[in-house]
Protein backbone atom coordinates (compact mmCIF):
# COMPACT_ATOMS: atom_id res chain seq x y z
CA UNK A 1 0.00 0.00 0.00
CA UNK A 2 1.38 3.57 -0.54
CA UNK A 3 0.60 6.20 1.71
CA UNK A 4 0.58 9.71 0.06
CA UNK A 5 1.19 12.04 3.38
CA UNK A 6 2.51 14.34 5.33
CA UNK A 7 1.06 13.43 9.00
CA UNK A 8 3.07 9.92 10.62
CA UNK A 9 0.43 10.26 12.99
CA UNK A 10 -2.59 10.21 10.70
CA UNK A 11 -0.40 7.34 8.62
CA UNK A 12 -0.48 5.69 11.81
CA UNK A 13 -4.49 5.53 12.63
CA UNK A 14 -4.94 4.75 8.89
CA UNK A 15 -2.87 1.23 9.17
CA UNK A 16 -4.43 0.97 12.55
CA UNK A 17 -7.84 0.69 10.97
CA UNK A 18 -6.72 -1.38 8.82
CA UNK A 19 -5.14 -3.80 11.14
CA UNK A 20 -8.37 -4.12 12.98
CA UNK A 21 -10.35 -4.94 9.76
CA UNK A 22 -8.10 -7.75 8.86
CA UNK A 23 -5.80 -6.57 6.78
CA UNK A 24 -2.05 -6.47 7.08
CA UNK A 25 -0.66 -3.78 5.20
CA UNK A 26 3.13 -3.81 3.80
CA UNK A 27 3.08 0.04 3.55
CA UNK A 28 5.48 3.15 1.96
CA UNK A 29 4.90 6.66 2.65
CA UNK A 30 5.68 9.18 0.53
CA UNK A 31 5.11 13.25 0.90
CA UNK A 32 6.30 14.33 -2.62
CA UNK A 33 6.25 14.06 -6.43
CA UNK A 34 9.64 12.76 -6.43
CA UNK A 35 9.45 9.87 -3.91
CA UNK A 36 5.75 8.59 -5.83
CA UNK A 37 7.53 8.50 -8.85
CA UNK A 38 10.50 6.62 -7.46
CA UNK A 39 8.04 4.14 -5.39
CA UNK A 40 5.82 3.57 -8.23
CA UNK A 41 8.84 2.24 -10.21
CA UNK A 42 10.65 0.39 -7.60
CA UNK A 43 7.54 -1.60 -6.14
CA UNK A 44 4.36 -3.18 -6.54
CA UNK A 45 1.61 -1.54 -5.06
CA UNK A 46 -2.12 -3.04 -4.46
CA UNK A 47 -3.67 0.28 -3.59
CA UNK A 48 -2.69 4.49 -3.43
CA UNK A 49 -4.17 6.24 -0.16
CA UNK A 50 -3.62 9.77 -0.60
CA UNK A 51 -3.84 12.75 1.53
CA UNK A 52 -6.14 15.95 -0.05
CA UNK A 53 -3.19 18.58 0.26
CA UNK A 54 0.68 18.33 1.61
CA UNK A 55 2.87 20.86 1.50
CA UNK A 56 3.77 21.14 -2.15
CA UNK A 57 1.58 18.22 -3.09
CA UNK A 58 -1.97 16.96 -3.20
CA UNK A 59 -3.96 14.94 -4.20
CA UNK A 60 -4.42 15.82 -7.54
CA UNK A 61 -0.86 15.47 -8.42
CA UNK A 62 -0.71 12.55 -7.10
CA UNK A 63 -3.22 11.22 -9.09
CA UNK A 64 -1.33 12.60 -11.97
CA UNK A 65 1.25 10.66 -11.07
CA UNK A 66 -0.17 7.52 -11.30
CA UNK A 67 -1.61 8.07 -14.48
CA UNK A 68 1.67 8.95 -15.75
CA UNK A 69 3.04 5.58 -14.62
CA UNK A 70 0.63 3.57 -16.76
CA UNK A 71 -0.51 1.89 -13.55
CA UNK A 72 -4.24 0.75 -13.03
CA UNK A 73 -4.14 0.99 -8.86
CA UNK A 74 -7.22 1.40 -7.10
CA UNK A 75 -6.65 5.36 -5.81
CA UNK A 76 -8.57 6.45 -2.47
CA UNK A 77 -8.59 10.03 -1.20
CA UNK A 78 -8.53 10.18 2.58
CA UNK A 79 -8.78 13.41 3.68
CA UNK A 80 -9.73 15.41 6.86
CA UNK A 81 -10.98 18.79 4.78
CA UNK A 82 -12.39 17.51 1.31
CA UNK A 83 -15.43 18.85 0.03
CA UNK A 84 -18.38 17.32 -1.89
CA UNK A 85 -17.25 19.66 -4.65
CA UNK A 86 -13.55 18.95 -4.98
CA UNK A 87 -13.98 15.44 -4.05
CA UNK A 88 -16.40 15.55 -6.83
CA UNK A 89 -13.56 16.76 -9.61
CA UNK A 90 -11.17 13.63 -8.10
CA UNK A 91 -13.74 11.29 -9.10
CA UNK A 92 -13.84 12.69 -12.58
CA UNK A 93 -9.79 12.50 -13.06
CA UNK A 94 -9.96 9.25 -11.99
CA UNK A 95 -10.17 8.67 -8.43
CA UNK A 96 -12.10 5.56 -7.47
CA UNK A 97 -12.95 6.90 -3.64
CA UNK A 98 -12.81 9.53 -1.45
CA UNK A 99 -13.46 8.84 3.15
CA UNK A 100 -12.67 11.62 5.42
CA UNK A 101 -10.19 10.60 8.17
CA UNK A 102 -12.66 10.93 10.91
CA UNK A 103 -14.41 7.66 9.04
CA UNK A 104 -12.35 5.40 8.34
CA UNK A 105 -14.48 2.52 8.93
CA UNK A 106 -15.29 3.01 5.30
CA UNK A 107 -11.76 2.27 4.35
CA UNK A 108 -11.73 -1.49 4.76
CA UNK A 109 -14.98 -2.02 2.83
CA UNK A 110 -13.69 0.52 0.24
CA UNK A 111 -10.46 -1.00 -0.62
CA UNK A 112 -11.91 -4.45 -0.74
CA UNK A 113 -14.54 -3.39 -3.15
CA UNK A 114 -11.85 -1.51 -5.30
CA UNK A 115 -9.25 -4.37 -5.33
CA UNK A 116 -12.19 -6.59 -6.53
CA UNK A 117 -12.72 -4.39 -9.09
CA UNK A 118 -9.03 -3.83 -10.12
CA UNK A 119 -8.87 -7.68 -10.45
CA UNK A 120 -11.63 -7.75 -12.88
CA UNK A 121 -10.29 -4.81 -15.19
CA UNK A 122 -6.82 -6.86 -14.97
CA UNK A 123 -8.27 -10.05 -15.31
CA UNK A 124 -10.52 -8.19 -18.86
CA UNK A 125 -7.26 -7.01 -19.90
CA UNK A 126 -5.52 -10.36 -19.45
CA UNK A 127 -8.45 -12.32 -21.61
CA UNK A 128 -9.00 -9.20 -24.53
CA UNK A 129 -4.72 -9.82 -24.85
CA UNK A 130 -5.16 -13.57 -24.87
CA UNK A 131 -7.83 -13.52 -27.75
CA UNK A 132 -5.27 -10.95 -29.49
CA UNK A 133 -2.53 -13.39 -29.06
CA UNK A 134 -4.38 -16.34 -30.24
CA UNK A 135 -6.38 -14.44 -32.95
CA UNK A 136 -2.26 -12.85 -34.48
CA UNK A 137 -1.71 -16.83 -33.85
CA UNK A 138 -4.07 -17.72 -35.82
CA UNK A 139 -3.82 -15.38 -39.06
CA UNK A 140 -0.41 -16.33 -39.31
CA UNK A 141 -1.42 -20.00 -39.33
CA UNK A 142 -3.56 -19.14 -42.56
CA UNK A 143 -1.07 -17.12 -44.15
CA UNK A 144 1.39 -19.70 -43.86
CA UNK A 145 -0.75 -22.65 -44.59
CA UNK A 146 -3.42 -21.13 -47.17
CA UNK A 147 -6.86 -22.44 -47.23
CA UNK A 148 -7.37 -26.03 -48.65
CA UNK A 149 -9.08 -26.48 -52.20
CA UNK A 150 -10.81 -29.19 -54.29
CA UNK A 151 -12.88 -29.17 -57.28
CA UNK A 152 -14.60 -32.49 -59.05
CA UNK A 153 -16.47 -32.09 -62.36
CA UNK A 154 -19.84 -34.35 -62.54
CA UNK A 155 -20.33 -37.27 -63.77
CA UNK A 156 -17.25 -39.24 -62.79
CA UNK A 157 -14.75 -36.52 -63.25
CA UNK A 158 -11.47 -36.94 -61.76
CA UNK A 159 -10.74 -34.76 -58.75
CA UNK A 160 -8.40 -32.23 -58.13
CA UNK A 161 -6.69 -31.36 -54.81
CA UNK A 162 -4.60 -28.36 -53.48
CA UNK A 163 -1.28 -28.75 -52.50
CA UNK A 164 -2.37 -26.47 -49.43
CA UNK A 165 -5.54 -28.96 -48.46
CA UNK A 166 -2.43 -32.03 -48.55
CA UNK A 167 -0.67 -29.65 -46.23
CA UNK A 168 -3.35 -28.91 -44.06
CA UNK A 169 -3.91 -32.48 -43.97
CA UNK A 170 -0.07 -33.36 -43.64
CA UNK A 171 0.54 -35.36 -46.83
CA UNK A 172 2.15 -35.22 -49.63
CA UNK A 173 0.64 -34.11 -52.57
CA UNK A 174 -1.50 -36.90 -54.30
CA UNK A 175 -3.16 -36.69 -57.96
CA UNK A 176 -5.79 -38.50 -59.79
CA UNK A 177 -8.53 -40.57 -58.93
CA UNK A 178 -7.07 -41.44 -55.79
CA UNK A 179 -6.03 -38.20 -54.03
CA UNK A 180 -9.73 -37.57 -52.28
CA UNK A 181 -9.72 -41.36 -50.95
CA UNK A 182 -6.18 -40.75 -49.88
CA UNK A 183 -7.32 -37.79 -47.78
CA UNK A 184 -10.30 -39.62 -46.64
CA UNK A 185 -7.66 -41.68 -44.62
CA UNK A 186 -6.91 -38.87 -42.64
CA UNK A 187 -10.19 -38.29 -41.67
CA UNK A 188 -11.63 -39.59 -38.35
CA UNK A 189 -13.55 -42.68 -38.07
CA UNK A 190 -16.18 -41.41 -35.95
CA UNK A 191 -16.81 -38.15 -38.66
CA UNK A 192 -16.15 -40.08 -41.79
CA UNK A 193 -19.99 -41.00 -42.05
CA UNK A 194 -20.85 -37.77 -42.34
CA UNK A 195 -18.17 -36.58 -44.40
CA UNK A 196 -19.60 -38.81 -47.03
CA UNK A 197 -23.15 -38.52 -46.71
CA UNK A 198 -22.65 -34.74 -47.23
CA UNK A 199 -20.79 -35.57 -50.62
CA UNK A 200 -23.48 -37.48 -51.64
CA UNK A 201 -26.01 -35.22 -50.85
CA UNK A 202 -23.84 -32.53 -52.60
CA UNK A 203 -23.44 -34.77 -55.55
CA UNK A 204 -27.55 -35.57 -56.26
CA UNK A 205 -28.41 -32.07 -56.36
CA UNK A 206 -27.59 -30.20 -52.82
CA UNK A 207 -26.16 -26.79 -54.03
CA UNK A 208 -24.50 -26.23 -50.56
CA UNK A 209 -22.92 -28.43 -47.63
CA UNK A 210 -21.11 -26.84 -44.75
CA UNK A 211 -19.52 -29.05 -42.13
CA UNK A 212 -16.98 -29.22 -39.27
CA UNK A 213 -14.64 -32.75 -38.78
CA UNK A 214 -12.14 -34.15 -37.32
CA UNK A 215 -8.63 -35.34 -39.07
CA UNK A 216 -5.38 -37.07 -37.74
CA UNK A 217 -2.69 -35.05 -38.91
CA UNK A 218 0.07 -36.82 -39.91
CA UNK A 219 2.19 -35.80 -36.87
CA UNK A 220 -0.46 -37.87 -34.86
CA UNK A 221 -2.15 -34.29 -33.41
CA UNK A 222 -5.61 -34.30 -33.64
CA UNK A 223 -7.42 -31.27 -35.36
CA UNK A 224 -10.29 -29.59 -36.49
CA UNK A 225 -11.17 -28.27 -39.84
CA UNK A 226 -14.20 -26.97 -41.66
CA UNK A 227 -15.28 -27.94 -44.99
CA UNK A 228 -17.69 -25.30 -47.18
CA UNK A 229 -18.99 -26.83 -50.51
CA UNK A 230 -21.18 -26.20 -53.44
CA UNK A 231 -22.12 -26.49 -56.70
CA UNK A 232 -20.80 -24.59 -59.17
CA UNK A 233 -22.53 -22.40 -61.19
CA UNK A 234 -20.79 -20.85 -63.81
CA UNK A 235 -22.45 -20.49 -67.28
CA UNK A 236 -19.47 -21.22 -69.02
CA UNK A 237 -19.12 -24.53 -67.16
CA UNK A 238 -20.45 -27.33 -69.73
CA UNK A 239 -20.74 -29.86 -66.43
CA UNK A 240 -21.97 -29.35 -63.44
CA UNK A 241 -19.12 -28.67 -61.05
CA UNK A 242 -18.47 -29.24 -57.10
CA UNK A 243 -15.94 -27.43 -55.79
CA UNK A 244 -14.81 -27.40 -51.85
CA UNK A 245 -12.43 -25.39 -49.12
CA UNK A 246 -11.17 -26.68 -46.14
CA UNK A 247 -9.63 -24.86 -43.08
CA UNK A 248 -8.49 -25.64 -39.98
CA UNK A 249 -10.44 -24.28 -36.91
CA UNK A 250 -8.73 -25.52 -34.17
CA UNK A 251 -7.00 -22.55 -32.98
CA UNK A 252 -10.29 -20.77 -33.34
CA UNK A 253 -11.83 -23.58 -31.48
CA UNK A 254 -9.18 -23.22 -28.67
CA UNK A 255 -9.57 -19.07 -28.95
CA UNK A 256 -13.00 -19.39 -28.47
CA UNK A 257 -12.50 -21.64 -25.67
CA UNK A 258 -10.71 -19.70 -23.92
CA UNK A 259 -12.61 -16.79 -24.23
CA UNK A 260 -15.62 -18.56 -22.93
CA UNK A 261 -13.54 -19.61 -19.70
CA UNK A 262 -12.19 -15.91 -19.29
CA UNK A 263 -16.07 -14.59 -19.63
CA UNK A 264 -16.87 -17.23 -17.32
CA UNK A 265 -14.02 -16.04 -14.66
CA UNK A 266 -15.23 -12.56 -15.46
CA UNK A 267 -18.96 -13.11 -14.51
CA UNK A 268 -18.07 -14.96 -11.32
CA UNK A 269 -15.25 -12.26 -10.61
CA UNK A 270 -17.75 -9.82 -11.35
CA UNK A 271 -20.73 -11.97 -9.26
CA UNK A 272 -18.31 -11.50 -6.45
CA UNK A 273 -18.02 -7.42 -6.85
CA UNK A 274 -21.32 -7.28 -6.92
CA UNK A 275 -22.01 -9.12 -3.72
CA UNK A 276 -19.20 -7.43 -1.79
CA UNK A 277 -21.02 -4.17 -3.13
CA UNK A 278 -24.52 -5.15 -1.70
CA UNK A 279 -22.91 -6.22 1.59
CA UNK A 280 -20.93 -2.65 1.86
CA UNK A 281 -24.71 -1.02 0.92
CA UNK A 282 -26.33 -3.17 3.98
CA UNK A 283 -23.63 -2.36 6.05
CA UNK A 284 -23.55 1.39 5.49
CA UNK A 285 -27.81 1.34 5.44
CA UNK A 286 -27.58 -0.25 8.96
CA UNK A 287 -24.93 1.97 9.87
CA UNK A 288 -26.76 5.21 8.87
CA UNK A 289 -29.90 3.63 10.22
CA UNK A 290 -29.12 2.35 13.53
CA UNK A 291 -26.27 4.70 14.40
CA UNK A 292 -26.57 7.98 12.80
CA UNK A 293 -30.90 8.15 12.74
CA UNK A 294 -31.29 7.30 16.23
CA UNK A 295 -28.60 9.76 17.02
CA UNK A 296 -30.41 12.37 14.78
CA UNK A 297 -33.34 11.06 16.83
CA UNK A 298 -31.98 11.39 20.11
CA UNK A 299 -30.82 15.20 19.54
CA UNK A 300 -34.80 15.88 17.87
CA UNK A 301 -36.08 14.50 21.85
CA UNK A 302 -33.75 16.72 23.92
CA UNK A 303 -34.45 19.82 21.65
CA UNK A 304 -37.64 19.22 22.18
CA UNK A 305 -37.63 18.56 25.58
CA UNK A 306 -36.21 21.82 26.15
CA UNK A 307 -39.71 23.59 24.81
CA UNK A 308 -41.05 24.18 28.01
CA UNK A 309 -38.36 25.43 29.35
CA UNK A 310 -38.09 28.45 27.57
CA UNK A 311 -39.62 32.10 27.78
CA UNK A 312 -41.50 32.92 24.41
CA UNK A 313 -39.01 35.06 22.10
CA UNK A 314 -36.09 34.24 20.01
CA UNK A 315 -34.55 31.58 21.65
CA UNK A 316 -37.96 29.38 21.39
CA UNK A 317 -37.72 30.54 17.40
CA UNK A 318 -34.27 29.53 17.25
CA UNK A 319 -35.23 26.10 18.65
CA UNK A 320 -38.09 25.45 16.64
CA UNK A 321 -35.69 26.06 13.52
CA UNK A 322 -33.48 23.39 15.43
CA UNK A 323 -36.06 20.94 15.90
CA UNK A 324 -36.89 21.06 11.92
CA UNK A 325 -33.44 20.89 10.57
CA UNK A 326 -32.86 17.77 12.76
CA UNK A 327 -35.68 16.41 11.45
CA UNK A 328 -35.09 17.07 7.75
CA UNK A 329 -31.92 15.59 8.36
CA UNK A 330 -33.25 12.93 9.90
CA UNK A 331 -35.54 12.03 6.77
CA UNK A 332 -32.93 12.14 4.58
CA UNK A 333 -30.83 9.91 6.65
CA UNK A 334 -33.54 6.78 6.28
CA UNK A 335 -34.33 8.07 2.50
CA UNK A 336 -30.41 7.18 1.90
CA UNK A 337 -31.06 3.91 4.03
CA UNK A 338 -33.90 2.64 2.14
CA UNK A 339 -31.92 3.63 -0.89
CA UNK A 340 -28.85 1.69 -0.09
CA UNK A 341 -30.80 -1.39 1.15
CA UNK A 342 -34.72 -1.79 1.47
CA UNK A 343 -35.11 -3.96 4.27
CA UNK A 344 -38.63 -4.93 2.91
CA UNK A 345 -35.94 -7.00 0.60
CA UNK A 346 -35.62 -9.07 3.66
CA UNK A 347 -38.47 -9.75 5.66
CA UNK A 348 -41.66 -8.68 2.84
CA UNK A 349 -40.80 -10.58 0.01
CA UNK A 350 -39.93 -9.08 -3.45
CA UNK A 351 -43.17 -8.25 -4.56
CA UNK A 352 -43.84 -5.58 -1.65
CA UNK A 353 -40.96 -4.66 -2.02
CA UNK A 354 -40.99 -3.57 -5.22
CA UNK A 355 -44.75 -1.90 -5.08
CA UNK A 356 -43.56 -0.25 -1.69
CA UNK A 357 -40.32 1.51 -3.97
CA UNK A 358 -42.40 2.40 -7.30
CA UNK A 359 -45.26 3.52 -4.92
CA UNK A 360 -42.82 5.79 -2.95
CA UNK A 361 -41.33 7.16 -6.12
CA UNK A 362 -44.07 7.91 -7.90
CA UNK A 363 -45.66 9.56 -5.07
CA UNK A 364 -42.38 11.90 -4.61
CA UNK A 365 -42.78 12.59 -8.81
CA UNK A 366 -46.66 12.94 -8.75
CA UNK A 367 -46.71 9.68 -11.37
CA UNK A 368 -49.94 7.62 -11.64
CA UNK A 369 -48.94 3.99 -10.91
CA UNK A 370 -50.76 1.00 -12.33
CA UNK A 371 -48.66 -2.27 -10.39
CA UNK A 372 -49.68 -5.72 -11.18
CA UNK A 373 -48.03 -8.47 -9.51
CA UNK A 374 -49.05 -12.22 -9.61
CA UNK A 375 -46.14 -13.44 -7.46
CA UNK A 376 -47.63 -12.86 -3.97
CA UNK A 377 -45.08 -14.36 -1.32
CA UNK A 378 -43.24 -15.97 -3.83
CA UNK A 379 -39.10 -15.56 -2.17
CA UNK A 380 -36.67 -15.25 -4.64
CA UNK A 381 -33.01 -15.88 -4.04
CA UNK A 382 -31.26 -12.97 -2.88
CA UNK A 383 -29.01 -12.58 -5.89
CA UNK A 384 -32.10 -12.56 -7.85
CA UNK A 385 -34.45 -10.22 -5.61
CA UNK A 386 -31.88 -7.86 -5.51
CA UNK A 387 -30.63 -7.41 -9.41
CA UNK A 388 -34.52 -6.95 -10.06
CA UNK A 389 -34.93 -4.79 -7.05
CA UNK A 390 -31.83 -2.73 -8.79
CA UNK A 391 -33.04 -2.87 -12.03
CA UNK A 392 -36.73 -1.28 -10.86
CA UNK A 393 -34.77 1.33 -9.20
CA UNK A 394 -32.77 2.61 -12.24
CA UNK A 395 -35.73 2.47 -14.62
CA UNK A 396 -37.72 4.00 -12.13
CA UNK A 397 -34.92 7.06 -11.71
CA UNK A 398 -34.86 7.37 -15.47
CA UNK A 399 -38.62 7.53 -15.49
CA UNK A 400 -38.91 10.57 -12.82
CA UNK A 401 -35.62 12.56 -14.47
CA UNK A 402 -36.14 11.77 -18.34
CA UNK A 403 -39.21 10.60 -19.43
CA UNK A 404 -42.11 13.39 -18.49
CA UNK A 405 -44.28 11.08 -17.91
CA UNK A 406 -47.32 11.45 -16.30
CA UNK A 407 -48.48 7.24 -15.78
CA UNK A 408 -46.24 4.11 -15.10
CA UNK A 409 -47.14 0.69 -15.67
CA UNK A 410 -45.40 -2.23 -13.80
CA UNK A 411 -46.23 -5.97 -14.19
CA UNK A 412 -44.32 -8.76 -11.84
CA UNK A 413 -45.09 -12.19 -12.61
CA UNK A 414 -42.95 -15.52 -12.20
CA UNK A 415 -43.47 -18.83 -14.42
CA UNK A 416 -40.60 -21.82 -15.52
CA UNK A 417 -38.16 -20.67 -13.18
CA UNK A 418 -37.93 -17.20 -14.29
CA UNK A 419 -39.12 -13.86 -12.86
CA UNK A 420 -40.69 -11.57 -15.54
CA UNK A 421 -40.50 -7.48 -14.69
CA UNK A 422 -42.03 -4.42 -17.37
CA UNK A 423 -41.93 -1.19 -16.68
CA UNK A 424 -43.75 1.10 -19.38
CA UNK A 425 -44.53 4.44 -19.06
CA UNK A 426 -46.25 7.09 -21.16
CA UNK A 427 -43.14 9.53 -21.24
CA UNK A 428 -41.59 11.20 -24.23
CA UNK A 429 -39.54 8.24 -25.00
CA UNK A 430 -36.01 8.45 -27.04
CA UNK A 431 -34.00 7.16 -29.82
CA UNK A 432 -33.11 3.50 -28.92
CA UNK A 433 -30.13 3.40 -31.43
CA UNK A 434 -28.66 6.69 -31.26
CA UNK A 435 -29.02 5.89 -27.12
CA UNK A 436 -26.73 2.87 -27.91
CA UNK A 437 -24.34 4.59 -30.10
CA UNK A 438 -24.07 6.96 -26.92
CA UNK A 439 -23.48 4.31 -24.73
CA UNK A 440 -20.58 2.92 -26.95
CA UNK A 441 -19.16 6.07 -26.91
CA UNK A 442 -19.24 5.84 -23.01
CA UNK A 443 -21.72 9.19 -22.89
CA UNK A 444 -24.09 7.01 -21.17
CA UNK A 445 -23.88 3.89 -19.20
CA UNK A 446 -27.48 3.30 -17.95
CA UNK A 447 -28.69 1.24 -20.51
CA UNK A 448 -25.72 -0.96 -20.45
CA UNK A 449 -25.43 -1.00 -16.65
CA UNK A 450 -29.05 -2.49 -16.85
CA UNK A 451 -28.09 -5.20 -19.51
CA UNK A 452 -24.72 -6.32 -17.45
CA UNK A 453 -26.47 -6.35 -14.34
CA UNK A 454 -29.09 -8.75 -15.83
CA UNK A 455 -26.64 -10.50 -17.52
CA UNK A 456 -24.38 -11.60 -14.60
CA UNK A 457 -26.96 -13.81 -13.75
CA UNK A 458 -28.14 -15.18 -16.75
CA UNK A 459 -30.59 -12.62 -17.45
CA UNK A 460 -32.19 -9.98 -20.50
CA UNK A 461 -33.10 -6.81 -20.68
CA UNK A 462 -35.38 -5.84 -23.67
CA UNK A 463 -36.07 -2.22 -24.49
CA UNK A 464 -38.86 -0.85 -26.78
CA UNK A 465 -38.70 3.03 -27.36
CA UNK A 466 -39.10 5.87 -29.73
CA UNK A 467 -39.51 9.58 -29.62
CA UNK A 468 -42.90 10.29 -28.23
CA UNK A 469 -44.06 6.71 -27.80
CA UNK A 470 -43.08 5.96 -24.25
CA UNK A 471 -40.55 3.54 -23.09
CA UNK A 472 -40.87 -0.33 -22.26
CA UNK A 473 -38.60 -2.29 -20.32
CA UNK A 474 -38.80 -5.51 -20.18
CA UNK A 475 -36.77 -7.45 -18.18
CA UNK A 476 -36.51 -11.99 -17.23
CA UNK A 477 -34.31 -13.38 -15.07
CA UNK A 478 -33.85 -16.72 -13.96
CA UNK A 479 -35.03 -17.49 -10.69
CA UNK A 480 -35.52 -20.31 -8.32
CA UNK A 481 -37.38 -19.62 -4.62
CA UNK A 482 -39.32 -21.00 -1.78
CA UNK A 483 -42.02 -19.93 -1.06
CA UNK A 484 -42.42 -17.60 2.60
CA UNK A 485 -43.59 -19.14 5.38
CA UNK A 486 -47.26 -19.08 6.43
Amino acid sequence: MLMVEDSESDALLVLRALRRAGFAPRHRRIEDGAGMRAALVEETWDVVLSDFNLPGFDARSALAELHASGLDLPFIVVSGTIGDETAIELMRRGAHDYLMKDNLARLAPAIERELGEARVRAERRRALAALHDSEAVLREAQRIGGVGQWRRDLPGGAPWCSDTLFALFGMAPVAGEDALDALLTRVHPDDLGRLLQAHRELAAGSERVELEYRIVHADGSLRYVLECAARSRGVEAATPRLIGTVHDVTAQRAAAEALRTANARLRQMSLRVLDAQEAERRAVAYELHDQIGQALTAVKLDLQAMTPHLDAGPAVARLAAAIHTTEEALAQVRGLSLNLRPPQLDYMGLEASLRWHAERECARAGLALDFAGSVGEFKAEERCAIVCFRLLQEALTNVVRHAAAKRVRIALSAADGRLDLEIADDGRGFDLARARRRMLEGASVGLLGMEERAALIGGEVHIDAAPGAGTRIRVSLPCTAHAAAA
